[in-house]
């Protein structure tokens, strides 16, 4: 089915960011579907650690209102005269944002830092206009549970590539939600000799361990310094990973390496967070550090790991569109590992 003959634009029911801890579900106008978009029925979409930043206004870059949801997975109903490579009644996942092309950062192959970013109306909505180039298809088999963790393991991959995770490695993750049981798995796939996991969730370290990690420490309890100096006979690992962006999180990442290591920052924090670095205390170890922001060219990859992961194991909760204020309220609780909405 083309677009012709479709009213347009459409109204659909929505959860729509009003700012500051303000969402509720109503009508929102969709854009008018031009001859390269396709007009995407929302099966599901997961709720994101940082949607919770977004909805309590941490976010300069998001502005209201809006829709949220950026783990999108939907079926296409309609496209538009020049759409090539997709039709209606495909599964598909799609890039919740799109660089420009134009800008510096386009121009020097950093798309991830694109300043003029051109969003995506999002997919807690019952349909939502999506750009050809943003799509992606999915086989209609794969479990919806999977194409929904698209976005986050595409994020999860690249701070994987940055941090260089090797054959052997003794790799820490810092945070059991679900960039870092990500993380995890992709770390076991890579042949990581030992996989070290701190989270104060009993359940998400039980997740973890089920994951693949052989040492799970609780914060809370003991010391990730100490435990990891332990469990690698007092070295320490060759990666660490901080995936919660909070500060005693990424002093517990910069403790974890040997000297020679790598670490990757990749949880996003409030804008009034800071965290004190040992500097010394990291030049004499020779350490490696990156600041992860979203992803760059790891979307395709994403899409094709998704059959070759137990990504089903995250998902913990599902909930009706209308009860997206309940859905935002589990994960803050840390009762969720991940909730996933269906419109």
């Amino acid at each position: 089915m083309s677009t012709a003959g479709l009213a347009e634009p459409h109204t659909v029911r929505a959860a729509v960011w009003r700012g500051a801890g303000q969402i509720a579900i109503e009508d929102w106008r969709l854009p008018p579907i031009g001859p390269t978009d396709a007009l995407v029925r929302v099966r599901r979409c997961g709720l994101c650690g940082s949607d919770l930043h977004v909805l309590d206004g941490d976010v300069p870059e998001f502005v209201p209102p809006r829709v949220l949801g950026h783990e999108p997975l939907g079926v296409i109903e309609a496209v538009g005269g020049a759409v090539a490579d997709y039709e209606p009644g495909d599964t598909v996942t799609w890039e919740p944002s799109l660089p420009c092309g134009s800008c510096f950062y386009c121009r020097e192959g950093e798309d991830g830092l694109c300043e003029q970013r051109v969003p995506i109306v999002g997919a807690f909505s019952e349909r939502t206009v999506v750009p050809e180039r943003a799509l992606y298809r999915l086989p209609a088999e794969l479990p919806a549970s999977h194409g929904v963790l698209t976005e986050p393991l595409s994020c999860a991959l690249y701070a994987h590539d940055r941090a260089g995770v090797h054959p052997g490695d003794r790799v820490a993750v810092i945070g059991a939600g679900t960039i870092g049981l990500l993380l995890i798995m992709l770390a076991r796939r890579a042949g990581a000799e030992q996989i070290l996991v701190s989270d104060p969730n009993p359940r998400k370290r039980a997740l973890a361990q089920e994951l693949g990690a052989d040492v799970v420490i609780d914060p809370h309890v003991e010391r990730v310094e100490k435990a990891t100096r332990h469990a690698t006979g007092g070295r320490g690992v060759e990666v660490a990973f901080e995936a919660v962006g909070a500060p005693a999180a990424v002093a517990d990442a910069l403790a974890a390496p040997r000297p020679g290591g790598r670490v990757a920052l990749v949880g996003l924090s409030s804008p009034s967070a800071s965290a004190t670095v040992p500097l010394l205390g990291l030049l004499r170890r020779d350490l490696t550090v990156h600041a992860v922001w979203m992803r760059k060219f790891t979307f395709q990859r994403a899409v094709a790991l998704l059959s070759a992961l137990p990504l089903g194991k995250i998902v913990s909760h599902t909930v009706a569109l209308d009860e997206i204020a309940e859905a935002f309220a589990l994960l803050r609780s840390g009762e969720a590992v991940k909730v996933v909405v269906e419109p």
